[in-house]
């Protein structure tokens, strides 16, 4: 994890446990593993992921209920609307991201999912955004 500008442990109280990281590049998660029982909110901002399984990694934090991500890439947004366990997601898309001229958010996966936040920068009119799979989400 060289080049890392921010790493910072968030208590609010004794029982919730908030992780930010920013500026990250992820091989795998296990650098993380003295934290995976306790963090129950993850914020990655602008980190990368290598890892081909980003879901697999993720889900070794046992507690993680909540997630928000600026994603870099297609595959990275649709890696984390393959995480059961969340109850919270947020994203922060930045259409320069979008290759084509729609992006497809499959919320098949999210089997927990409460609340869901789509922020969205550098809109531009000739991209969209197209929802899927809104039939599975039970608890929304």
């Amino acid at each position: 994890m060289d080049g890392y500008s921010e790493n910072e442990f968030f208590i609010i109280d004794e029982e919730f446990i908030s992780l930010q990281l920013a500026n990250l590049h992820f091989e795998n998660f296990d650098v993380l593993q003295p934290v995976f029982e306790i963090v129950k909110s993850l914020n990655l901002d602008n980190c990368t992921f290598s890892t081909n399984n980003i879901v697999e990694g993720l889900k070794q934090f046992t507690a993680l209920e909540s997630i928000v991500v600026t994603p870099n890439s297609v595959a990275t947004i649709e890696a984390f609307l393959q995480l059961e366990m969340i109850k919270e997601l947020e994203f922060y898309i930045d259409y320069e991201i979008i290759p084509t001229n729609a992006l497809i958010l499959d919320f098949k996966g999210l089997k927990n999912i409460k609340k869901i936040l789509l922020h969205c920068n550098n809109v531009e009119s000739d991209k969209m955004i197209v929802f899927k799979g809104a039939e599975y989400l039970n608890t929304l």
